[in-house]
């Protein structure tokens, strides 16, 4: 029943109605022992009353009296600070109004929060009971009929009580008692009707109804129980809200939701004597979600009259009573939810103490109706390590458990755990979390599958429309299996196509965790940034941001602000940024160390020779670039390396064209920036992190195990996973990252040429040519300066080398001291001297010598069966035989040319 008082005086001024209800509290308060001074001035603050204690010289108390119509939630928050600034024992703030909405709203998150248990907020019943106790006024009598509201009149002609009648028929009130205040006598006229009426608007239209003057025994009010504030989990309205994903946005997790169901099943059936359980699993991967998730599913058709489940957020927990409270919360909504039936002879839930749940009499045959109906209650408790930054709170919380374990009844308890949260040893707290883990089922939370992966994509379609291939690939590789980073690329490529971004340039854009945060930071003003960030501070310090302080520290403005663009959620009176990942990002400025990821599909050479297809400033389609190579190359080849160059950041496609630029300004069109750029790069990339790691030679095989597993949403042929893993392999060893050194190159292409190299040094007498004089003296020609020895064909390399223009070093080849000596002068000495240090060469040079006028290639076969391998086939070791026989005749004609001698 709502209770409220009016004080009616001939001068309609306010201030004179602050005063008169002023002298009412302070008689009050006198009336209590204290010495009492009204209308204080302190520098910044004014106050109405302040009471000393003449009992308890010490005690001291403010009071703030409020005789308006409505009360703002700023006038709350203004006195507490004002309690608080001054240190007194304790505050009352005194009203003579029921409050509204939002002040009500922190009334009771201020009643439910231990901290502010010095200060009492008197609504009107309460000082209406005072003024009883008092001596002021009497008690008035019981009524026959129900009373809806009660309003004490206190006019300049007489105290009235006037209440509100409810009719039996009907669902507003149609009549009223009205009460003499001092005498508890009814009245059925009086002279002053009209007045009252007039001032009182409830009444206005209301007729007086008589009542018996027999006088019943007053009975006792029901003492208020001041409630903490309990928070739900919150779950999302649509896939991409950073709230725990509800049932109907959950993807996958079909293995431990079926493991957890399995484990309620038992206990359901006694087969199990364990009654508690806990998830673990990292940062992001899902926790939340599964237990909103597991929360839903109780109450779908196959589980909805066997279990009834609450999720409760711990970081609303504030005092001992949480845990009191959220079971309390649990039984109250179950039976709102006809999960729990009663009957008017039902005991209303009560506990023996916040530390004893399980003993009361009302708990006792709740859990007996439970066992006999078959059914489970389940709270779970998510976020469960923001208890352990609450002193003591954890005891409380232990002794529940142990007491829900040791009954084995139909009461099961969960909490989610952070996998990264180590609790020292020295923590009065550590022994007991070992025991309660001892106690419960644990199960663990897998990262993202395919399936998961696959199904958050799908939820961006069913958004968006389809998404090219390229973009799914993209979200696949980025995110790495970790849930919270699937969402977060999906929810950021959902914002971007909502802000009018073309699909087909996506691919482009920088994808990393740290430039998503920092675009989630770019659509704040200042002043948001400001307020962010400094409630991730608090919740990192454990001192959260509570909605007690808003436009205190940061205005309502904001803090809605930040809200509706799902950076911040509220959870019970605090406020917590959306992610623990991006809380940590905010007042760190670090990101966890996941780096870059995806699978460059293309050969380093074919991405190079692209990548200086391009001018700065110019666009280019695929089919311009195939024109510029000189090599036949497919379109989809090139379209793929234009992918890998992309994911890179080196070049970005045109919208709504089908061209391609440069992504980077003051980019340089050479080698060299490509390296160094390749390079840096690949610093971050987490492929090369993960490699680092391995102490032992690198190969092909374990980057495929590498790529296993980071890239678990693929189901990629072995032959595939090899190609992709050769292909990095070659891309480190065109690099300067260090690792190259400690790489094994595929047997085919850049293995061959270290495996021939390898043969040359241990071997040389066996070697010969694979090239004519043709193909390979170009190549020379362009030494040093334009050739690029890691993009040479795999016989050019081995030729080269034959001729001892190139050497392997750390793994890589490079330019002997030789190629220092050519220049146009004497380039065709140089490589005569080189060709005839080549012993097939000479046996060909001889063979010329020997047989003057008749030399041919078959017939150096003839007269040196053994010059070549005898493994191969005669057309090869003719093909051969005549390259031998032309890096003679180049030999014999450049020595006769330049006058030297070869021999």
């Amino acid at each position: 029943m709502n209770s409220e008082i009016q004080i009616i005086l001939e001068d309609k001024n306010p201030y004179k109605q602050g005063n008169c209800f002023e002298r009412i509290v302070r008689e009050i308060i006198e009336s209590h022992r204290y010495e009492v001074s009204s209308n204080i001035n302190f520098t910044g603050m004014e106050l109405d009353l302040i009471g000393k204690h003449k009992d308890r010289p010490n005690e001291t108390l403010y009071v703030e009296c409020k005789a308006k119509e409505k009360v703002s939630s700023a006038e709350i928050l203004t006195f507490e600070s004002k309690v608080r600034f001054k240190k007194v024992n304790y505050g009352y703030f005194i009203r003579t109004k029921e409050l509204e909405h939002q002040a009500k709203g922190i009334v009771e998150e201020m009643q439910a929060d231990e901290r502010y248990n010095h200060i009492t907020f008197f609504e009107p019943k309460k000082v209406i009971k005072l003024l009883q106790e008092s001596g002021q006024i009497k008690t008035a009598t019981e009524f026959p009929k129900k009373i809806t509201k009660s309003i004490l009149a206190i006019t300049y002609f007489g105290d009235y009580y006037i209440h509100l009648i409810k009719d039996s028929l009907g669902s507003v009130p149609k009549s009223f008692y009205l009460i003499n205040a001092k005498t508890a006598e009814p009245i059925d006229d009086d002279k002053n009707l009209e007045i009252l009426k007039e001032k009182i608007p409830s009444i206005k239209n209301l007729d007086i109804e008589l009542i018996s003057a027999e006088k019943t025994e007053p009975t006792l009010e029901k003492q208020k129980i001041e409630i903490e504030s309990i928070s739900e989990v919150q779950e999302s309205e649509n896939w991409y809200d950073y709230l725990p994903a509800s049932t109907k946005h959950i993807v996958g997790r079909d293995q431990i939701r079926t493991d957890i169901f399995n484990f309620f099943n038992k206990a359901l059936s006694n087969e199990s004597n364990r009654r508690v359980f806990y998830l673990t699993g990292k940062s992001g991967w899902g926790k939340s979600s599964l237990v909103a998730d597991l929360k839903g599913r109780c109450r779908n058709k196959y589980y909805k009259n066997k279990y009834y489940s609450l999720a409760i957020d711990s970081r609303s927990a504030l005092s001992s009573n949480f845990v009191a409270l959220s079971f309390e919360k649990l039984i109250k909504k179950a039976i709102s939810d006809s999960f729990i039936k009663t009957d008017l002879f039902a005991k209303e839930i009560s506990f023996t103490s916040t530390f004893d749940l399980l003993n009361s009499e009302s708990v006792k045959e709740l859990l007996k109706y439970l066992k006999q109906s078959n059914k489970i209650l389940i709270l779970i408790f998510d976020q469960f390590e923001d208890i352990f930054r609450k002193d003591d709170l954890f005891k409380t919380f232990y002794k529940f458990l142990a007491d829900v374990t040791d009954l084995k009844g139909n009461l099961i308890v969960g909490f989610s755990w952070k996998t990264e949260i180590l609790i020292p040893s020295e923590n009065e707290a550590y022994h007991l979390w070992q025991q309660a883990k001892e106690q419960a089922e644990a199960f663990s939370i897998p990262e993202f599958g395919s399936k998961e992966t696959n199904g958050i994509i799908l939820q961006l379609e069913k958004s968006i429309g389809k998404v090219d291939t390229d973009i799914k690939r993209r979200i696949v590789e980025s995110s790495q299996n970790f849930p919270w980073l699937t969402k977060k690329l999906c929810i950021h490529i959902y914002d971007q196509i909502k802000a009018g971004k073309d699909k087909s340039t996506l691919i482009d854009e920088n994808l990393n965790i740290e430039e998503l945060f920092k675009t989630d930071l770019e659509k704040l003003s200042p002043t948001e940034t400001s307020g962010i960030k400094y409630i991730a501070q608090r919740a990192s310090d454990s001192l959260f941001f509570e909605a007690s302080e808003v436009n205190d520290k940061i205005s309502e403005d904001v803090i809605n602000s930040l809200r509706d663009k799902r950076l911040i959620i509220r959870s019970g009176l605090n406020y917590n940024i959306y992610w623990d990942i991006f809380r940590d990002y905010l007042v760190t400025g670090e990101v966890p160390r996941i780096g870059e990821s995806y699978i460059i599909r293309s050969s380093v050479n074919t991405c190079l020779e692209i990548f200086t297809t391009f001018e700065i400033g110019k666009s280019i389609s695929p089919n311009e670039i195939r024109d510029k190579r000189e090599k036949d190359i497919t379109i989809p080849a090139i379209e793929n390396s234009l992918i890998d160059l992309r994911n890179l950041g080196l070049v970005k496609k045109l919208e709504k064209e089908e061209k391609y630029a440069l992504a980077i300004k003051n980019i340089k069109v050479t080698e060299v920036y490509f390296k160094e750029f390749i390079t840096e790069k690949f610093k971050n990339y987490s492929i090369v992190n993960q490699l680092e790691e391995n102490k032992s030679i690198i190969t092909s095989d374990k980057i495929i195990e590498i790529f296993k597993s980071n890239f678990k949403g693929y189901s990629f042929q072995d032959s595939t996973w090899k190609i992709y893993a050769n292909f990095l392999l070659n891309w480190i060893a065109f690099s300067n990252l260090k690792l190259k050194d400690n790489i094994e190159l595929p047997t085919k292409g850049g293995g061959l040429k270290r495996k021939f190299y390898k043969n040359l040094e241990s071997n040389l007498e066996s070697v010969f040519p694979r090239k004519s004089t043709k193909q390979i003296i170009p190549f020379i020609e362009k030494i040093p300066n334009d050739l690029n020895l890691n993009t040479l064909d795999t016989n050019v390399i081995r030729d080269l080398a034959l001729l001892g223009f190139v050497e392997l070093k750390g793994g890589q080849f490079e330019y002997t001291a030789i190629c220092e000596k050519l220049d146009n002068t004497n380039f065709e000495k140089v490589l005569v001297k080189q060709a005839y240090k080549v012993p097939k060469i000479k046996q060909a040079t001889d063979y010329i010598d020997n047989y003057v006028g008749r030399s041919s290639a078959k017939g150096l076969l003839r007269n040196y069966p053994d010059i070549l391998d005898a493994s191969l086939a005669h057309g090869s070791k003719v093909i051969y035989a005549g390259y031998l026989m032309q890096w003679a005749k180049y030999i014999k004609e450049k020595s006769t040319l330049h006058n030297i001698l070869y021999k």
